[in-house]
């Protein structure tokens, strides 16, 4: 039987502060101004987010959070901390310390159980919950699956009690997988339908595609093979659109091991590969480990012992580095049929001894003890009975017309000697299991050795890695500082537009999108600009096309918006020719295409002039939208350049004007991933026209958050507006 790959679900309650970046919520750590709570939250984050990527890192962090958290007697908080040292302990395969934070922080949170403050009863019952889930996952990690039931079972009558429906999602998916070992596979479906269920009514894709994948594993392995590759490929599926790399390796793995089982070798090695190859990029050791047992077992399958065996082996070593028992197990299973097909009977014998220790280890200690005890008197009495009656019989036979009193003594010294040869044969026994033990020992005490020297070593890699990252963000902050000299200041956007609000959200630290304001010839000029990219790049980008824009009203004072771009196209131009001339000429043919996208008004009066390069002008006038497209083209480089269109509006008070960058309305999210679109974006100014600007900003901004959600912002987002 093939080793499934899984997906069992950690549970934890995230607090605020998610979408900022280390750098910043170790900031608000460091300050001892901040509010007790809100450092607390910073640290959390930082630990959390480092749990799956650097254990060591995160459970070190998480402790500096505990310590704290004692002494602001914050008992929520405390059970959180907990729940990462767990969880990252889990990870790096450390399941005593992970079991001591877990049951930790069970007794922390049932102090506040009987409190009169209802809200420190919910947030007790929901550590509890969480813990539940995770120490159930800790148990189904080391084979203890009535534990691990009756763990998840625990969590699941809380969440249901609670009503938070992710989470008894959650429970559901982990309980169907317990069920899955424990080979009570209508259970195990029942709940994963369960899971998959509640998850679609949420939106919770991610969730879905896990729930997939274990749904898919067990119609395999009730050979319901069509049904099964039909949830393996849906999982996969979902997990390459939200960029989920750890879902598509479980996919791909989940899918060799069914072509498998239907014999189909080759496409069962190329999907496994891949599965390895990702695994081997997230430095998902547990996985790395799955993945090369179920590519020795189709190599033994095809008859490639060699193949198998070197496998095998690869499996066998990370499996123990990590110590987890059950790919151990797996793995030796393996190994003694790989060998003995080999004729190598000597490493069989050996793969096997260690196999029966691996897999009475995993049993309950006291019943284990009795299985093998029974087991080895039953096998034992057995033969020596069937040794102790034929020799017997033959005593019987010879000694026929002896004595009486003699037939009695030699019968009495056979006794003696199977006495004495089972009282040798159990020293034998006692000796050899004594030998496996002390040289499991000396393995691992060598595998510590190179586990300490490798991690020193990666210490130091991180340490440089460290370095040279505070490096680069130290020269993308300059860049910022630089970047923040072209945008005009707050007092001056004041003094120009009156009543107006900026939302300025770059992607990244540095943006490609910038905001300009000028006056020339008694008019205000104002621009929402997009440049080519965004991050460094494009900032380099908006610093050249805001220049350009500065020239031509400073140099040739112009104020018609058309002839300003016009202007401006030829001067970006030019500059990006002598950036090419400067540093790519071995590349003759080459053109740079970098440029802007704008929308570019000027206000005299009650009077407006605008012209858009492909961005638009909209103006709100007693409930309805005027929408003033720009030409088709960017100022910079463009197969067929046009004179800029210029369009004239005489004002009313009251009207609302709006120019903006395309990455407010591109933004994906809304829980199906779609664009957010113009349409909407109309809507929503529409619905907004009563507040003031300063609302407006704030309005749009958190519709802007709400909408993404989880997603990751995609581009710069600019918008202006002004009152008139």
């Amino acid at each position: 039987m093939k080793y499934p790959i899984i997906t069992i679900c950690f549970l934890f309650l995230f607090v605020s502060g998610q979408g900022q970046n280390l750098d910043s919520l170790l900031g608000v750590w460091n300050n001892s101004k901040n509010d007790d709570s809100v450092r607390v939250e910073a640290i959390h984050t930082i630990a959390w987010r480092m749990a799956f990527s650097n254990p060591d890192s995160s459970i070190a962090l998480a402790t500096l959070e505990l310590k704290f958290t004692e002494t602001i007697e914050d008992e929520n908080m405390q059970v959180s901390a907990l729940n990462t040292i767990g969880v990252a302990s889990t990870l790096k395969g450390s399941y005593i310390d992970a079991l001591g934070a877990y049951n930790q922080a069970i007794t922390v949170a049932k102090k506040n159980l009987n409190n009169s403050d209802t809200n420190k009863v919910i947030l007790a019952k929901r550590g509890m919950a969480q813990t539940y889930i995770n120490r159930g996952i800790l148990y189904k990690n080391q084979g203890d699956y009535p534990n691990a039931l009756d763990n998840q079972l625990k969590s699941l009558s809380i969440w249901e009690e609670l009503g938070v429906k992710e989470n008894v999602a959650t429970a559901y998916g982990n309980i169907g997988i317990i069920y899955k070992y424990l080979k009570e596979y209508d259970k195990a479906l029942d709940f994963q339908m369960k899971s998959v269920d509640i998850r679609d009514e949420l939106g919770d894709f991610k969730g879905q595609s896990s729930a997939f994948s274990n749904i898919g594993t067990l119609y395999n392995i009730l050979k319901k093979y069509d049904k099964a590759l039909e949830y393996h490929m849906m999982s996969l599926e979902l997990s390459q659109e939200l960029n989920d790399r750890k879902g598509v390796s479980t996919s791909y793995g989940n899918i060799g091991n069914l072509y498998s089982d239907i014999g189909k070798y080759d496409k069962a090695i190329e999907f496994q590969e891949i599965s390895l190859a990702l695994a081997i990029e997230m430095g998902n050791k547990k996985s790395i480990a799955s993945s090369y047992v179920n590519l020795g077992e189709y190599y033994i399958k095809l008859k490639n012992y060699t193949k198998a065996i070197e496998y095998l082996n690869q499996s066998l070593e990370i499996a123990t580095s990590i110590g987890v028992l059950k790919e151990q197990k797996f793995a030796r299973e393996r190994l003694v049929n790989a060998y003995r097909e080999k004729g190598n009977f000597e490493k069989a014998l050996e793969n096997y001894e260690y196999y029966i220790l691996l897999r009475d280890s995993m049993l309950n200690e006291n019943t284990s003890k009795e299985i093998t005890r029974s087991e080895i008197k039953f096998e034992f009495e057995k033969e020596n009975l069937k040794d102790s009656l034929r020799r017997e019989q033959e005593k019987k036979i010879q000694m026929m017309d002896q004595h009486r009193k003699d037939e009695l003594k030699e019968v009495e010294i056979v006794q003696q000697k199977n006495y004495l040869f089972f009282a040798i044969l159990g020293m034998m026994l006692m000796l050899l299991l004594v030998i496996v033990f002390y040289r499991n020992f000396k393995q691992k005490k060598r595998d510590n050795i190179v586990i300490v020297s490798q991690k020193n070593e990666v210490e130091n890699q991180k340490a440089v890695i460290e370095i040279k990252s505070k490096e680069i963000l130290s020269s993308i902050a300059y860049a910022k500082r630089i970047q923040n000299a072209i945008l005009p200041s707050e007092d001056r956007m004041k003094d120009l537009l009156g009543d107006y609000f900026v939302l300025y959200k770059p992607k990244d630290i540095v943006a490609g999108d910038f905001y300009w304001v000028e006056e020339v010839n008694g008019s205000i000029l104002f621009a929402a600009a997009d440049c080519t990219g965004h991050g460094v790049p494009g900032a380099m980008v908006s610093v050249v096309c805001s220049n350009a824009l500065n020239r031509v009203v400073h140099e040739d004072k112009l104020s018609n918006p058309g002839n300003i771009l016009d202007k401006a196209t030829e001067l970006v131009i030019e500059q990006f020719e002598i950036s090419k001339t400067e540093t790519v000429v071995n590349l003759p043919e080459e053109t740079i295409k970098d440029g802007m996208d704008l929308a570019l008004c000027c206000i005299k009066g009650r009077k407006l002039s605008y012209a858009g390069a492909n961005n638009p002008l909209w103006i709100i006038r007693d409930g309805g939208l005027i929408e003033v497209k720009g030409t088709k083209q960017p100022v910079g480089n463009f197969p067929y350049h046009l004179p800029f269109e210029n369009h004239e509006f005489d004002l009313l008070k009251g009207d609302t004007v709006y120019v903006f960058s395309d990455g407010y309305v591109d933004q994906f999210g809304g829980g199906k991933g779609k664009k957010y679109k113009s349409k909407a974006f109309k809507e929503l100014l529409l619905s907004i026209q009563s507040q003031s600007m300063e609302h407006q900003k704030v309005s749009i901004d958190t519709a802007f958050e709400n909408w993404r959600g989880d997603l990751e912002q995609i581009d710069d987002v600019c918008v202006i507006g002004i009152k008139i």
